[in-house]
């Protein structure tokens, strides 16, 4: 294609004070007080005369498929975008409103809930609205010693800081999407403020250099990678160190020639291991025993009590007739010579590594958080160990574990999906 038109718009999407905050521990009562720096959902659309696409980066924790469901539906009547077209990923900002069900983990309000669809669906109007003659530019550099393996001591990271840059035909920066793996828990997690965390702070130092550029976060395959400064509360360096890293990508930048653009989406069933009504039982005998030995505002008292509700809840689903596998929705973008693999979960960062190093695109991007959520993607070693992405999530989403192959799984359906894309 020999012309590329975009826009971008971005809306304000902070809650009001009183909405409880999700991202860490249980039955916290984590309500904001305060508003550190403002939550955005941010848009990009892309079109090269054929075929249209949204991306949308929004500061939250994650939104649950209805969400998804909705923005599309009206983003599709009133824009005309298809929805397999549109990516809506999420920061995962551990300090932003609740807005997926997690059990004691921040209370929805929905009056907040339900007018968030229509603020990420402004932003995607205000996009459509501005759209202009553009070009892009892409590139990456590395950060090292930001993130660790927080599931393994030896374990990787993915230091890669992917950038697509996109300018007007002026020369002026427009967008720029960033590609980045390691959870957003920098402030600390007895925090009552609002806040975008370390990515927000590095949007926030790539704007002020890159005038009249607005930075889409696209959160990677982070599932098993915190920063070095986890819960430190220091924003302002570890979101310097990444506006660093997105700068110095700056000077390697190579002008993409092919402008073509291609979406699919592909729904899978990730399998459940569902275990004996026996194991139940048994699990919730030894949590009522604990249970009776703790002070129920501890720490300790509060988690045997997210095991007890949910586990009585699995209960419930075993005599039922629970389900075997659970939905997710894939997605493949082709932007020229770039790949997005979107997927609804926190994916370990070996199974980022690995699409990374199958996908055919001289360019690959793996963003989580994205369509929806449906928890961790662990590898066999973190289920081996009972660890905590493994064996406590589930219990959170009320849900059975995945699978112990649930990455391989995810991993093999996202590279056939690269293919259908990339071959189109």
């Amino acid at each position: 294609m020999e012309h590329l038109y975009a826009g971008v718009g971005v809306v304000d999407i902070t809650p009001p004070l009183g909405v409880e905050l999700a991202g860490y521990g249980y039955y916290l009562s984590r309500r904001c007080d305060g508003v550190k720096d403002h939550l955005l959902s941010k848009a990009l659309i892309l079109d090269d005369g054929i075929e249209r696409v949204a991306l949308v980066a929004n500061d939250l924790l994650g939104l649950n498929s209805k969400t998804v469901q909705r923005v599309r539906e009206m983003v599709c009547n009133t824009i005309g975008i298809q929805p397999d077209h549109i990516l809506l990923s999420c920061t995962h900002t551990h300090s932003g409103p609740a807005t997926v069900w997690l059990r004691g983990c921040g209370e929805i309000d929905e009056d907040y809930l339900t007018g968030l669809p229509h603020r990420i669906v402004k932003a995607i109007k205000l996009a459509s609205d501005r759209m202009v003659k553009a070009e892009i530019r892409i590139g990456s550099s590395r950060l090292n010693g930001f993130s660790y393996n927080r599931s393994e001591k030896q374990g990787r990271v993915d230091t890669e800081v992917g950038v697509l840059r996109v300018d007007t035909t002026n020369g002026d920066p427009l967008a720029i999407l960033v590609n980045f793996s390691t959870h957003p828990v920098v402030m600390r997690a007895s925090s009552t403020m609002v806040s975008c965390d370390y990515p927000g702070i590095a949007a926030d130092a790539v704007e002020a250099t890159l005038h009249g550029s607005r930075m889409l976060f696209l959160q990677g395959a982070c599932g098993d990678v915190n920063p070095l400064s986890v819960h430190s509360g220091e924003l302002e360096e570890a979101g310097g160190l990444l506006a660093d890293g997105v700068l110095s990508a700056q000077k390697r930048m190579e002008r993409m020639e092919d402008l073509s653009l291609a979406s699919e989406v592909q729904q899978i069933d990730l399998p459940l291991e569902i275990p004996d009504k026996e194991e139940i039982l048994h699990a919730l005998e030894e949590n009522r025993v604990r249970t009776g030995t703790l002070d129920p505002e501890s720490s300790e008292g509060r988690e045997m009590r997210l095991h007890l509700e949910a586990l009585k809840d699995l209960l419930a689903q075993l005599h039922e007739g629970p389900p075997s596998g659970v939905k997710a929705e894939l997605q493949a973008v082709k932007i020229g010579g770039l790949l997005i693999a979107c997927t609804p979960s926190e994916l370990f960062v070996d199974f980022g590594l690995e699409i990374k190093s199958r996908s055919p695109a001289k360019r690959t991007f793996v963003v989580g958080y994205a369509n929806g959520l449906v928890g961790y993607i662990p590898d066999k070693a973190n289920f081996k160990r009972g660890g905590y992405e493994s064996r406590i999530v589930p219990l959170l989403f009320d849900r059975f574990p995945f699978v112990q192959n649930v990455g391989e799984i995810m991993v093999a359906e996202m590279m056939t999906l690269i293919d259908q894309v990339w071959g189109s």
